[in-house]
């Protein structure tokens, strides 16, 4: 599924302002969890800033100069902006000391992601992992993008967790996308300007549901999945 967008989405609030390279180390406590499936020291493994904590290769940290990360609002009539949901932190995890903990609000939608100023070359990336937990019956699926700019206007290409393993069954789920997937739908993965959007691809998000997330980050190489789905490429 391919989104177009005139511009960026309302950006909303900058959550992470002071976001840093976490690493074991320098993360207070010991009850650091190494995730589903740990770094392994010489290993490609891309951080882009947001929902992981551990240990990477390489790392595109949020610094809101030109890299940003957004909670997607929505402009109201009156001209005031609502966020499309309240992030916070969980001890319920996959790696790390927390999870991202999202709590939706009353708009019926969510959105948030990752933004470069600059576009950036992905294409050494093979996959990208993400895990997420709900119960809530209304978060039946979540729209995982990335966007290239084409013709002056910002052009996402989704694709839905449900395909790659996710179930709203109140268990973690690791989900592997493979970029090939996206360039499939026409996404040029040597011109990202975002490399992770999340969505609800709905407008029937029920306010108070939630929704935790953490572990995400690219890879190179296989798998440690089963055998991987092809999309739905849509009409």
């Amino acid at each position: 599924m391919a989104l177009l967008w005139a511009c960026r989405p309302d950006p909303g609030p900058h959550y992470y302002e002071s976001q840093e390279d976490f690493s074991q180390s320098s993360v207070p406590g010991g009850n650091f969890l190494a995730g589903e499936v740990p770094y392994q020291v010489g290993t490609p493994r891309l951080n882009v800033g947001v929902f992981y904590e551990g240990d990477s290769s390489d790392v595109i940290a949020i610094n809101e100069a030109d890299i940003f990360y957004y909670i997607y609002d929505q402009v109201m009539p009156d001209e005031s902006r609502i966020s499309t949901f309240t992030q916070t932190t969980d001890e319920d995890r996959i790696e790390g000391t927390y999870a991202d903990h999202f709590m939706m609000g009353d708009l019926g939608w969510f959105g948030c992601g990752v933004h470069w100023d600059d576009e950036r070359d992905l294409s050494s990336w093979s996959h990208l992992a993400i895990s997420f937990k709900t119960s809530s019956a209304s978060v039946s699926d979540i729209q995982i993008g990335m966007n290239n700019i084409i013709d002056e206007q910002e052009t996402a290409f989704f694709l839905p967790a449900s395909d790659y393993g996710f179930v709203n069954d109140g268990q973690w789920h690791r989900v592997v996308l493979p970029m090939a997937h996206f360039e499939n739908l026409g996404l040029n993965p040597t011109l990202v300007r975002s490399p992770l959007i999340l969505s609800s691809g709905t407008l029937a998000i029920a306010a108070g549901e939630e929704l935790l997330v953490d572990d995400a980050y690219f890879f190179v190489g296989e798998t440690a999945e089963t055998d991987l789905p092809e999309p739905d490429a849509g009409p």
